[in-house]
C-alpha cells in the first residue's frame, strides 16, 4: 500500500485485519496513526514511520508477527498502549529522542527484542511495557527516566545486567520480576 501525498492522518481500522499486506509507504505530512490501523496485519513486514507522525495509536500495529523492520523517526512524542504488542518478529528497537513516554503494553510480547535502544529524554515507561520480551540482553536506562511501571519488563529474562540511574524516583511492582 502507498498512502498518497496529501493525506494527514490514518484513520481507526483503516488497514486493519489486512493478513495479505506486506509493505505500506506511510508518506511525510502524515501526523498521526489512528488506534488498531494496521492491527493484525500478519504479513506486514517492515514499515518506517516518517518524522511529520507525531502520535500512533493504541495498538496501531497490535499482532503484526512478521514485522521485522521498524524505523521511527524523530517527531513521534507518544507511543500508545499496546501499540507494537505480539510483534514478534521485530529483533532491534530504537525510540527517538522525541518520545517522552512510552504507554502500557506498548511492546509487551515482542520476544524477539534483542537490541532496546532507549529515548534520551524518556521519562516514563509504562505498564508492562516490555513484558515477555525475553530476547533483549542489554538494557541501557536512559538517565532522563523518572518512572518505571508495574511488570515494564516482567519475564525478560535475557538481560544479564542492570543499572538504574539516580533519576528514577518510581519503580512499580513486579517491575524486573522473571
Amino acid at each position: 500500500v502507498i498512502i498518497p501525498e496529501g493525506v494527514t492522518s490514518i484513520k481507526s481500522y483503516a488497514f486493519a485485519d489486512c493478513t495479505e499486506l506486506t509493505a505500506v509507504t506511510i508518506p511525510e505530512g502524515v501526523t498521526s496513526i489512528g488506534s488498531y490501523a494496521f492491527a493484525n496485519c500478519s504479513g506486514l513486514t517492515g514499515v518506517m514511520i516518517p518524522m511529520s507522525v507525531t502520535l500512533i495509536g493504541v495498538r496501531a500495529f497490535y499482532r503484526c508477527q512478521s514485522l521485522t523492520t521498524l524505523v521511527i523517526l524523530e517527531g513521534v512524542t507518544s507511543i500508545k498502549d499496546s501499540a507494537f504488542a505480539y510483534c514478534s518478529g521485530l529483533t532491534s528497537v530504537a525510540i527517538p529522542s522525541s518520545v517522552n513516554t512510552i504507554g502500557n503494553y506498548a511492546f509487551s510480547g515482542c520476544t524477539g527484542i534483542t537490541e532496546l535502544d532507549l529515548s534520551d529524554s524518556l521519562t516514563s515507561i509504562g505498564a508492562y511495557t516490555f513484558s515477555g520480551c525475553s530476547g533483549i540482553i542489554e538494557l541501557d536506562l536512559p538517565d532522563s527516566l523518572t518512572s518505571i511501571g508495574v511488570y515494564a519488563f516482567n519475564g525478560c529474562t535475557g538481560i544479564p545486567v542492570l543499572v538504574l540511574p539516580d533519576s528514577v524516583t518510581s519503580i512499580g511492582s513486579h517491575a524486573f520480576s522473571g
